[in-house]
């Protein structure tokens, strides 16, 4: 996590920037970004994201909604289960396959770790 980030909030929570780990490779101009909305979080990726200012990732952090200016449709790679905790601690979560109509509104989730119990 980048801490710079959690100190920025949508729907009163942080927004946190993936730094390292994991078997994730991000160029280094491009960020991935968890950001709360609604009952979900949402891990949507940003080409050239490191080349804009703070100003303007405040003012995204401030006016953000996963479903508004396709967002969602466009950035998001992940999601979370149905959650109203404040941080993305102990929250499942999913890759998103296959979209369309047939798939519902999220799209296909593939979790991300195996079930408990299997």
């Amino acid at each position: 996590i980048d801490y710079e980030f959690t100190s920025w909030n949508a729907y009163g929570r942080g927004v946190y920037k993936y730094a390292w780990g994991g078997n994730v490779t991000i160029p280094e101009d491009d960020a991935l970004l968890l950001t709360y909305s609604g009952s979900r979080w949402f891990g949507s990726y940003y080409e050239g994201a490191n080349q804009k200012g703070r100003d303007d990732w405040l003012h995204y952090a401030k006016e953000y909604h996963a479903f508004w200016d396709e967002v969602y449709k466009e950035n998001t790679q992940y999601v979370s289960n149905p959650t109203d905790r404040s941080e993305p601690i102990a929250v499942d979560f999913f890759t998103i396959g296959r979209r369309g109509a047939k798939y519902g509104p999220l799209g296909e989730l593939v979790p991300l770790r195996e079930p408990v119990g299997t």
